[in-house]
């Protein structure tokens, strides 16, 4: 599984995402603790914490910064595609499920997509 999903991670197609996204880096002392991308149209594209910095609020403000951003660009919804583990995560941050299930073609895995509306007068 973990091949089929480094298959397309090739350091020009990295490269090509990170110039087409707005990403955010969190880090502490040097060492970066997460990760986060968005596309113009509001869809959060990535979020990784790395483990050792769980359950600190990374993830949580990796979010808020793509929603805070999306918001400077005059968009009214985020959008995004949770695994089961994390899906009450981005539930408890207000998103919500659009009744869509998709299969992620690299490994197979279910997906449910949620979207969230942003308050334009909100900068959280």
């Amino acid at each position: 599984m973990l091949a089929r999903w480094l298959s397309n991670k090739t350091v020009e197609t990295v490269r090509r995402w990170i110039g087409e996204s707005h990403v955010f880096v969190t880090e502490e002392a040097g060492r970066i603790l997460g990760v986060a991308a968005m596309n113009g149209a509001g869809t959060i594209t990535l979020n990784y914490v790395s483990p050792d910095a769980r359950f600190r609020g990374v993830s949580k403000a990796l979010v808020r910064r793509l929603e805070r951003q999306a918001r400077a660009l005059g968009l009214a919804e985020c959008r995004l595609e949770s695994t089961k583990t994390a899906l009450r995560f981005y539930q408890a941050l207000g998103y919500v499920t659009t009744g869509t299930i998709e299969v992620l073609p690299l490994t197979g895995t279910e997906v449910s997509v949620l979207s969230k509306r942003l308050r334009s007068d909100i900068y959280s």
